[in-house]
Parts: C-alpha cells; structure tokens; sequence
C-alpha cells in the first residue's frame, strides 16, 4: 500500500510537470465550485466532493471548501501567471486566476477510497475504466482520455490497474 501511494504521488508529480507541455483543463468530504459562466448547462465532467461539483473551467471558491492541507503556488505555462493548488489529502485542485476570476483548472483524486461519480477508484482493474465509461477513448501512452465538451477525464493505468484520475479542461 505504501508503495501504490508513492507511486501514485509521483505520477501527480509528473502530471503536474505534464502541464507545462499540454495545457490541462466522490467523497463526502467538503467542496463546492461557482457554476460556469457559460450559459446554459455544463457539458463535461465533473467530480463530486461533499455533494457539491467541481468543474473543470468553472469558478472556484476556496471558502466554499473545507480547511485545506497545503497550499501552493505553481507557474502556469499555458498562460501569464501562476497556479494555486489546494491539496486536501483526498483531492487536489489547481486553479488559475485570470481578470480577477478563479477557475477550476485540474480536479486530481489522490485517495484510493474515493469514487468518481461513476464509481472508479485508483486501484481499479483496467477493464472497469471501459465498463464504466466506454470505448471511445484517445489512448496517450497508459493514459485513456475521455473527451466530453472542453473537459478530458484522463485515467492512467500501470500493469491492468488504474493509478490516477484526473478531470481538466481540454488542451
């Protein structure tokens, strides 16, 4: 178990340094994001966490969450500035800020224990990811990227098993 929790950081770690290449886009515990400025619904994916959406490309509200773990400043290599990311222990949620306004960038799932909406967990065998979500998918070496309106679901998978979910808005 420990093992899986190294790896499983050090590929947050590696998405992470991902994002400067490619511009990137539940549990019961306590979030909540503003609704799109978009008008009309949302087309995408979303995580639930404490009964609340967090959509890529939405607004954010770090009030509207539980006390976080750790706070951190990143640059953003897609556009001027910096990243914020809000480390939970059970997510982690990178914004950016732009003309004043908070959006959700990357939603990750960092807790084994927690189930996307659909019910996949990181340790999940493989053949689940496609039960769950189907086969139209864009494989990216062991990454499957489910495309849905400007947001990507990217499951990563190593030896049959899924080691990472990451929701973000599409590149």
């Amino acid at each position: 178990m420990k093992k899986l929790l190294l790896l499983i950081l050090a590929l947050l770690m590696v998405f992470c340094l991902a994002a400067c290449e490619e511009p990137a886009q539940g549990d019961q515990g306590g979030a909540s994001s503003e609704p799109s400025q978009e008008a009309g619904p949302v087309e995408g994916y979303a995580f639930v966490y404490a009964g609340v959406e967090l959509i890529p490309g939405a607004g954010f509200d770090a009030s509207l969450l539980p006390q976080c773990e750790h706070i951190y400043d990143t640059p953003n290599c897609a556009l001027d500035g910096m990243d914020t990311v809000y480390n939970y222990g059970k997510i982690e949620v990178t914004v950016y800020t732009e003309d004043g306004s908070n959006t959700i960038q990357s939603v990750y799932i960092i807790d084994p224990n927690l189930a996307t909406p659909e019910g996949l967990t990181l340790g999940s065998d493989v053949s689940a990811v496609t039960e769950l979500y189907g086969s139209e998918y864009t494989a990216n070496g062991s990454e499957l990227q489910y495309a849905k309106g400007n947001m990507i679901l990217a499951i990563l998978t190593q030896d049959e098993y899924v080691v990472s979910i990451e929701y973000r808005i599409a590149g």
